[in-house]
């Protein structure tokens, strides 16, 4: 158990190093973040939903996934406890190769599922990051 956990807090370090030296969305993408956001915040306005707010936890959180792909086999609530978030629920967004903003936009928009979380009006914050060709997104409700 000791081993895990050492094996754990060693990780929590270089993952939080690699994210800083690998920026998050906002300065990675420059307006994108406030762009998605805003998008985002455009279609929860058509269901009278909350507006969503930035969450620098949560994009830490993004970034880490984004960063490692689909190889990072640490899960989500893990992820964002690790950059110091705190939140009661969680729903995540990744689109792989779609290119351009406004295709992953899109594609989240038609995807049934992705689309269930975004509607979600329990969130309030969201996190994101992009790295190479990997966009992720993650919605939350912190804990108050």
């Amino acid at each position: 158990m000791f081993y895990f956990l050492a094996i754990l807090a060693i990780f929590a370090n270089t993952a939080k190093a690699d994210w800083q030296e690998a920026p998050p969305w906002p300065a990675s993408v420059g307006s994108m973040g406030e762009n998605m956001v805003a998008d985002l915040n455009l279609a929860r306005l058509n269901y009278d939903l909350k507006m969503l707010q930035f969450d620098d936890q949560l994009t830490c959180a993004a970034s880490l996934m984004a960063a490692q792909g689909t190889c990072l086999n640490i899960p989500l609530l893990t992820r964002i406890r690790l950059c110091g978030g705190k939140h009661a629920r969680i729903g995540q967004l990744m689109a792989c190769g779609e290119g351009d903003y406004p295709n992953v936009i899109d594609a989240w928009m038609r995807d049934a599922k992705t689309k269930e979380i975004i509607m979600n009006d329990r969130y309030a914050t969201m996190g994101a990051a992009k790295v190479g060709t990997i966009w992720v997104a993650i919605l939350g409700e912190k804990v108050e």
